[in-house]
């Protein structure tokens, strides 16, 4: 793979097991009609080469890394890949005037339980067909 032309995407990263990152990654998927976003897991390979060791442990948080390799976690990933959508989806700059301490704290609540609440696939997320071109190894 060459990382170069992944790095000038925008990737999100997700937990490849958890059924709401994998349900948020159908809804991007839907929405992003000008197809801008890549996914990867972050237990897969493109996390691997990409991604700093630092962040290669978090598997609990969304990392978003846009096209200038300016990287995002938690509600601030959520809030930087609902503005790459563009149209309606670019009001999510509003959520950005909240400190980001307090819409953090309800992410890893969300993060902590997202198992318990959402489930746990017993295998990293396979793309079809339709989604190969987007969601990398």
């Amino acid at each position: 793979m060459n990382s170069i032309i992944y790095a000038t995407r925008d990737i999100v990263f997700f937990d490849g097991y958890c059924v709401l990152c994998n349900g948020f990654v159908d809804f991007l998927l839907a929405a992003d009609t000008k197809t801008k976003l890549r996914f990867a897991s972050l237990q897969g390979k493109t996390a691997k080469e990409l991604l700093p060791p630092s962040y290669l442990h978090a598997v609990d948080t969304v990392i978003f890394i846009n096209e200038r390799y300016q990287i995002s976690t938690k509600s601030s990933a959520i809030i930087e890949i609902l503005k790459t959508l563009g149209g309606v989806w670019k009001l999510a700059f509003i959520f950005s005037f909240l400190p980001s301490f307090l819409l953090d704290k309800f992410y890893d609540l969300l993060a902590r339980n997202r198992y318990s609440w959402f489930g746990k696939r017993n295998t990293c997320r396979v793309p079809t067909d339709e989604e190969k071109e987007r969601i990398m190894p």
